[in-house]
């Protein structure tokens, strides 16, 4: 029965070629909610069924879908969005046809797929598929600001890090203490006040990163290599009912690449540049990915590792290009469907950099000018940083006639290490330390996550849909911060400690939430979400020696324990006014748990050794629409949130610890647009204002000041060109400028906006590309982030984005 409806199909798809749907049916009434019953199967006799249920024929060339499935689609959908449901995970776009049917193109435009006029360069802006919201749905039709950056752009980008996609997403900016997972995320002005992330993490539907400020996300981001990633979608505003704590400013998922049931393929890439003043740096990475049993068990694979050329000079104890390093990552997934409505995916990752310094220089804090040169630096102890990260998890999908049942179960562990010279810093508050006497801190942090989440998301019944489900995790967490003495030869004295701080502690949460939506009408809905969690903590701390308490032999033990119930909220109305254009609504509220603290030297009596939890309500606006059809989109939006309690680093004398700060305010625009004047010509734009500012005075924070690490605009132009040379070879070129405008650091401490100008071009025939990129083309000395505890004084020691880079990559598909 299968083969006969797979033969019919190819029929009717290879008689029709590459011509224009046919099936004139009116824009509106191809809009109207359908029902939909189309099983898993072979992708041409599930766009058979579908030309057969919605009165639509849907016409391509046969090269096109051979040997691709769908995951097909079961409920009440318009027939748009039930395509769009057909063709997940097929790298296939559907386009209007004039007469009211569709054609299918690829949905990456860098890739040489042919037109319907035979043309290898698509015209039209591909739709892009997500499912942050936990529902694919294409994010024109997101009732929240999404933004989406693709594996093919950063790919064409040459990205490496996290970095590279903050250009890409407004509302987005990070903070960098000098290297690559090593810096602290805000979104929509919600910037980590202290050690506590406000921004989660998910890898698939699995979540990276610890909700324990004992982790210190704030400080040390999952920074993934997007060596595998298919897109990267970054959910703004507070996403509580759906992701729960940590997620107040929103969230950051990496889609990755799957395996495929159908047919076998390898990828490998390398890369190498050259950095003005440094040491040349190098990338290889490579991929594999096969059917075990045709359409029933397949594996991938991959891996990379990278190079990384250092351009600072310590002139103290580490010398030339003294910020080299390395990185690397593995990955294997394993997908098993044994019947058409179950898969089962097993995942296991693993990712480690390290870097003999960091990307800092020392300025004078007046005037902003190099003290040691303007790639240089001066240490008296070494500051190298390392970062390893390790998942493995399962995901179980069963799609059933009512919707999807999710168990997805994980373990996963961060462990970041970061050593920092402290001399001139312990010297200023009066230990007895000199740089001929110096101290070097180091600290250690674990963080291991054990999670298990088990969702369902219905199908459309009626006119209800809803999500529903359930979250454990229990987080082991471990925190060590030394001090050491260091010889003259460079090296620590384990036995000589001017401090000492080690802290453990664990985190256990249970959590339930539901959202449901209701189609009020055909073309409005509103949704309703919350979520009830129950959260307990414990924290030991031991700490001492002559930092902490006056004597090398002296030490402290303290224990606490911490229980919390919160509850987060969110409600949104979206409003379809025609086919192609949305308007939005949005509320939502947010949570991050307290937690435990240390009671600095100099505190008043009855010093609370805790601090409070901060929430947050967020509102906000927007439209999404796409024209000239499908050459233009436009996204907007407007947000407003209020932030009470922050968590916050409170000063007593010289010394800090985490405390609450009061409230603030955060309001904003956001815009992203994307227009194709011409057949392969891509221009666009995104820009964000913020102005996030303190409304409450406490401690040391004043109202009507501005949040730290927030800048008050961003603005990125970007063009991409694509065109045909002759036969199957097409060219690239493009470029992007970015401007980040001033911020604060953590001590109220400003730093200077900056642009940056990036260009790329290249050239490909299938299975080759090679592509050139420059990055930082004008060697703009940006300073992406500091260390700003001391800056009244000399040094001020700043994170200093890389300068010019020239590269080639050459990448192989077989």
């Amino acid at each position: 029965m299968v083969s006969s409806c797979f033969g019919r199909s190819l029929a009717v798809l290879a008689l029709a070629s590459f011509t224009a749907v046919v099936a004139a049916v009116p824009a509106y009434a191809q809009e109207q909610v359908r029902l939909f019953s189309i099983p898993a199967q072979a992708l041409a006799s599930a766009l058979l069924e579908y030309s057969r249920q919605s009165d639509i024929l849907v016409v391509v060339a046969p090269g096109l879908i051979a040997g691709k499935r769908s995951p097909g689609v079961s409920g009440a959908y318009t027939p748009s969005a039930a395509l769009a449901k057909l063709l997940i995970g097929t790298g296939l776009k559907p386009i209007r046809a004039p007469n009211g049917g569709f054609t299918l193109a690829s949905a990456f435009p860098q890739v040489a797929a042919r037109d319907d006029d035979d043309d290898p360069v698509v015209s039209t802006l591909s739709e892009i598929i997500v499912t942050a919201t936990r529902r694919a749905e294409p994010v024109s039709k997101v009732g929240e600001g999404i933004s989406v950056v693709t594996g093919d752009q950063l790919d064409l980008r040459s990205a490496n890090s996290l970095q590279d996609v903050v250009a890409l997403t407004p509302g987005l900016s990070l903070q960098s203490y000098g290297s690559p997972g090593y810096g602290s995320i805000e979104i929509r002005g919600i910037s980590p006040q202290s050690v506590g992330a406000t921004v989660a993490v998910y890898i698939d539907d699995i979540p990276f990163g610890g909700s324990s400020n004992l982790s210190e996300g704030g400080d040390f981001t999952p920074d993934l290599d997007p060596a595998d990633i298919q897109r990267i979608e970054v959910l703004k505003g507070p996403q509580g009912t759906l992701y729960g704590a940590s997620s107040l400013g929103g969230v950051i998922k990496y889609v990755t690449k799957q395996p495929s049931l159908e047919r076998t393929q390898a990828d490998a890439s390398e890369d190498v540049s050259f950095t003005e003043a440094g040491a040349p740096s190098g990338k290889v990475r490579a991929s594999f990915s096969t059917p075990v049993v045709q359409d029933e068990l397949a594996v991938r694979a991959s891996a990379y590792y990278r190079r990384i050329g250092g351009f600072i000079d310590d002139v103290g104890v580490r010398g030339q290009a003294a910020n080299s390093g390395y990185d690397w990552g593995l990955r294997g997934t394993l997908l098993y469907k044994p019947a058409p409505d179950l898969s089962i995916n097993l995942n296991a990752m693993t990712q480690q950099s390290s870097v003999e310094g960091l990307d800092t220089v020392d300025l004078n804090p007046k005037t902003l000018q190099p003290l040691d040169g303007s790639l240089a630096e001066l240490r008296y102890t070494p500051e190298e940083f390392a970062y390893k990260t390790s998942l493995a998890s399962a995901e179980i999908y069963w799609n059933t006639r009512y919707g999807t049942l999710l168990s997805a179960t994980s373990i996963s562990e961060i462990e970041p290490e970061n050593h920092q010279d402290v001399t001139l810093d312990l010297e200023s508050l009066g230990v007895n330390v000199s740089p001929s006497n110096p101290v070097g801190g180091t600290g250690h942090h674990s963080d291991r996550q054990d999670t298990q989440e088990v969702r369902f998301t219905s199908n459309r019944i009626g006119d209800l849909e809803f999500i529903a489900g359930t979250f454990l995790q229990y987080e082991r967490l471990a925190d060590g911060n030394i001090y050491p003495f260091y010889t003259a030869a460079g090296q620590p004295e384990m036995s000589n400690l001017a401090g000492a701080d080690y802290k453990y502690g664990t985190l256990n949460e249970a959590a339930g939430y539901l959202n449901a939506t209701w189609f009020i009408l055909p073309r409005i809905d509103l949704t309703l979400g919350s979520r009830f969690s129950r959260i307990n903590q414990t924290r030991s701390q031991d700490i001492g020696g002559l930092l902490y308490t006056g004597s090398a032999t002296s030490f402290s033990y303290n224990a606490q324990s911490f229980q919390a119930s919160p509850k987060t909220y969110s409600a949104g109305l979206r409003w379809r006014a025609a086919p192609n254009v949305m308007y939005y609504l949005r509320a939502a509220s947010g949570y991050r748990p307290g937690g435990g603290r240390s009671i600095p030297p100099g505190a008043p009596a009855g010093f609370s050794p805790d601090y409070d939890p901060d929430s947050i309500w967020s509102y906000e606006a927007g439209v999404k629409v796409r024209a000239l059809g499908d050459r233009f989109s436009l996204d907007a939006d407007g947000f407003w949130i209020d932030w009470t309690n922050i968590q916050s680093l409170v000063y007593i004398g010289q010394f800090n610890t985490d405390g609450n700060g009061g409230t603030a305010r955060s309001r904003g625009l956001e815009l992203q647009m994307d227009y194709m004047p011409m057949k392969g010509l891509v221009v666009g734009g995104n820009g964000a204002y913020t102005d996030a500012i303190f409304t409450q005075t406490i401690n040391t924070f004043v109202n009507g000041e501005r949040l730290f690490l927030v800048p008050k605009y961003t603005v990125t132009l970007t063009a991409d060109y694509t065109f045909p040379i002759r036969d199957d070879w097409i060219a690239n070129l493009g470029g992007d400028y970015a401007y980040t405008a001033s911020e604060l650091d953590i001590t109220n401490y400003p730093l200077p906006a900056y642009g940056i100008l990036n260009f790329h071009a290249g050239i490909e025939r299938a299975p080759y590309r090679l592509n050139l990129y420059v990055k930082n083309a004008a060697n703009r000395r940006a300073y992406i982030g500091d260390f700003g505890y001391f800056a009244d004084e000399p040094p001020y020691t700043v994170v200093l984005y890389r300068p010019l880079t020239v590269g080639i990559a050459f990448s192989q598909s077989f």
